[in-house]
């Protein structure tokens, strides 16, 4: 009597294991590269300080704070 057909054990779990595997891996990639609480505060303070400055400047510019020529 022969053997049944049909799929074998390895050819599906293999690529089953390997698919959770790079699964898992991206998963705490993206966890581990993800930035803390603390990261996301310090960013928004310093975005807060580039935006005053920009700000500080486009007025200096407006009132003649701008740059003066040499002479």
């Amino acid at each position: 009597m022969g053997g049944a057909g049909g799929a074998t054990a390895e050819s599906f779990l293999l690529p089953l294991i390997l698919g959770i595997s790079i699964v898992a891996f991206v998963l705490i990639a993206t966890i581990a590269l993800s930035p803390t609480e603390q990261e996301i505060r310090h960013e928004a303070g310093l975005m807060d300080r580039i935006g005053k400055l920009r700000s500080q400047g486009r007025s200096g510019a407006a009132n003649g704070g701008g740059p003066r020529a040499r002479g």
